[in-house]
């Protein structure tokens, strides 16, 4: 991408300029020994003259390179995409302008991931002990509370990274400008997700009735974090396939 060219060409220069550092140094290192010293210093190209050299141009090639890509290209690329799209963080729409390969900077595909509770039933455990026809300790409960961990779904979504921020946020639609509606419309793997000029990365599944219910009666019964885990459960089947979501995006980064 243009991206990557741009700093391959700022970190290639920062490179060069860190070898004629080095080189110079190491020029001016062994002037200065061997006029000091005269012939005790030996002014050959040792391994410790190699090892400043590289040293240079890796310390130079990063700076360098970061601080020319930051300067000439970082804040005019990262313009040129706020300009092609548009993301609304409240309504999690991404609005574009036109079809793109700078999109695939601004566009990901993403496993869900969501955090899966098990409940663990409550028992009560004896924690008494008799000795000498005394009796000490009693009883407790154990359990009643969930285990929680971080699952995947084997679904996938497309999201949005911010080029300056770089923060990653669900993408819940594409909106298109009038111009790429009838293409989209007339693309068969594009047109299912077409909601007037809107593309829906979403399955028209019906949301998973089992686990829509339960979210309903956790609700309704106080259990608000087996709400959130039956929710989530719920909206699954709704989610698309990774194939699915990598056509969406291959077909907004093509300009034809």
């Amino acid at each position: 991408m243009e991206q990557k060219k741009y700093k391959t060409i700022c970190y290639l220069a920062g490179a060069g300029i860190g070898l004629l550092v080095g080189l110079a140094s190491v020029a001016l290192i062994d002037a200065v020994m061997g006029a000091r010293f005269g012939d005790i210093h030996d002014t050959s190209f040792d391994a410790g003259d190699i090892i400043l050299v590289l040293f240079d141009v890796v310390v130079c090639g990063l700076l360098i390179g970061y601080g020319a890509y930051r300067q000439f290209f970082g804040g005019k690329y990262e313009n040129v995409l706020l300009k092609i799209a548009k993301y609304d963080s409240s309504s999690k729409i991404l609005s574009i302008t036109k079809r793109a390969p700078e999109l695939s900077e601004l566009i990901y595909v993403r496993e869900y991931i969501f955090t899966d509770l098990s409940y663990n039933d409550p028992t009560l455990v004896y924690t008494g002990a008799t000795v000498g026809g005394v009796t000490t300790g009693g009883f407790h409960v154990e359990g009643g509370d969930y285990d929680q961990k971080l699952s995947r779904s084997g679904k996938y979504q497309l999201v949005y990274k911010d080029p300056i921020s770089k923060t990653e946020s669900v993408i819940n639609g594409i909106k298109l400008p009038q111009l790429l509606i009838s293409s989209a419309a007339g693309d068969y793997k594009i047109s299912k997700y077409l909601d007037g000029d809107m593309i829906v990365p979403f399955s028209k599944e019906k949301m998973n009735d089992a686990f829509a219910k339960l979210a309903r009666d956790s609700v309704a019964s106080g259990n608000m974090a087996m709400a959130f885990s039956a929710a989530q459960r719920a909206n699954i089947d709704k989610l698309l396939t990774q194939d699915e979501c990598s056509s969406i995006k291959q077909w907004l980064c093509r300009t034809y």
